[in-house]
């Protein structure tokens, strides 16, 4: 068999394992179901990655499609995107649960017309807060 042949089945199968990977992550989270080792996650990503690098390892045997290496190239980009995103999961402070009733953490901002806000200013009043990210 030609190793020519391989590259573009290699290729688009690295890819649609890492997508595959992602749909699986991004559909448990809109029911809080998001594992705290997402170990299929893990698994797509790096047998994604290991096809596109092999793709990349019979390509340099043979004549390239470009269109493969392109392909294969944008699959390590997509798995390396979510070990990135999975390192940066944590938040500073730790696991902060927010509960109805219990007194805030203080703190001291600036409002939407640059005012500073202090929640000490608050204390004793029943707060209710909405987050807006901004405009797009």
């Amino acid at each position: 068999m030609d190793m020519s042949t391989l590259i573009w089945p290699f290729a688009i199968a690295s890819l649609v394992i890492v997508f595959v990977g992602w749909a699986a992550y991004i559909a448990t989270i809109p029911g809080d179901r998001v594992p705290r080792k997402p170990i299929f996650m893990f698994a797509t990503q790096f047998t994604g990655v290991g096809l596109a690098i092999g793709t990349f390892l019979v390509g340099s045997q043979t004549v390239v499609p470009v269109g493969a290496m392109i392909v294969s190239g944008f699959a390590i980009f997509i798995a390396s995107s979510f070990l990135i995103l999975f390192s940066q999961r944590k938040t500073p402070l730790g696991n902060i649960q927010v509960e109805v009733g219990k007194p805030m953490l203080a703190f001291r901002g600036t409002d939407s017309e640059g005012n500073t806000v202090n929640s000490d200013d608050w204390r004793g009043h029943k707060i209710l807060f909405k987050f807006f990210r901004g405009h797009w």
